[in-house]
């Protein structure tokens, strides 16, 4: 939780390291290298895959209100906000990051390309896993009415990089965008397949870096997956994965 408080009413105060943009970057530096490890002891067996959030500059919400808009100049934005974001990629190598609940000068933070591609990827050369706050692509369209469709809201937040969605506590229906309804859009051509296969890709890029391939402890859910019609073409597509895995010169 990288967020800076700049605002004492804010309901997630307790969650923050505090208001020092300094500090706030060598707690969290820190907490990153326990979680995923360092040298020889990075991601072992005993370390995890960090998400560091909420990117950016969820500590200064106007009123003071967990989610509400922030607008914000660039000054204050690089060098407070963003800074301890910028020490988790290039100091801690985070292997994650979580887009924030709310817009960013008027862009909501799941298809901001600013700061997810122009700042994040371009400026700190981030190549993790980006993985949605818990049901925040839905917001894009339903609370900030960005995007005019489901289909629009799917091309705008796979085009910004946002790989996988969070639904906590949601079943498989509608309500998922990363669900039944972007595998139908792809088929209709309505998502373009090449964004869908820049999503797919890295989540898988991040799972054989955990090696959780070669994990045993397979759930009953990975079970039922193996004995489904399609559970040869999934277990060819990883296959040919650590195929390529194996051959390239430089790993992921």
């Amino acid at each position: 939780m990288l967020g800076v408080v700049r605002d004492a009413r804010w309901g997630r105060f307790e969650e923050a390291y505090g208001e020092d943009p300094w500090l706030v970057s060598r707690m969290g530096v820190g907490f990153i290298n326990g979680l995923q490890g360092r040298g020889a002891y990075r991601f072992d067996r005993d370390h995890v895959l960090a998400t560091a959030k909420h990117f950016v500059a969820d500590g200064e919400p106007l009123d003071g209100a967990n989610g509400a808009a922030v607008e914000i100049s660039l000054r204050a934005l690089h060098e407070i906000h963003l800074a301890p974001f910028r020490a988790a990629v290039e100091e801690a190598h985070v292997g994650a990051i979580m887009p924030a609940h709310h817009s960013l000068n008027g862009v909501p933070c799941h298809v901001n390309t600013y700061a997810l591609d122009t700042v994040l990827r371009a400026a700190y050369g981030f190549d993790g896993l980006v993985v949605s706050d818990n049901n925040d692509i839905r917001w894009v369209q339903d609370r900030f009415h960005v995007a005019g469709s489901r289909e629009q809201l799917m091309r705008l937040s796979l085009a910004a990089g946002v790989h996988t969605e969070l639904a906590f506590k949601e079943a498989w229906t509608e309500r998922r965008i990363y669900g039944a309804a972007l595998v139908t859009a792809v088929k209709n051509g309505a998502v373009p397949i090449k964004l869908l296969d820049n999503a797919v890709r890295k989540v898988l890029e991040v799972k054989f870096m955990m090696h959780l391939q070669d994990d045993e402890t397979t759930s009953p859910k990975d079970i039922v997956l193996e004995k489904r019609k399609d559970g040869r073409r999934v277990r060819r597509l990883l296959q040919g994965y650590q195929r390529l895995v194996r051959a390239s010169p430089e790993g992921l």
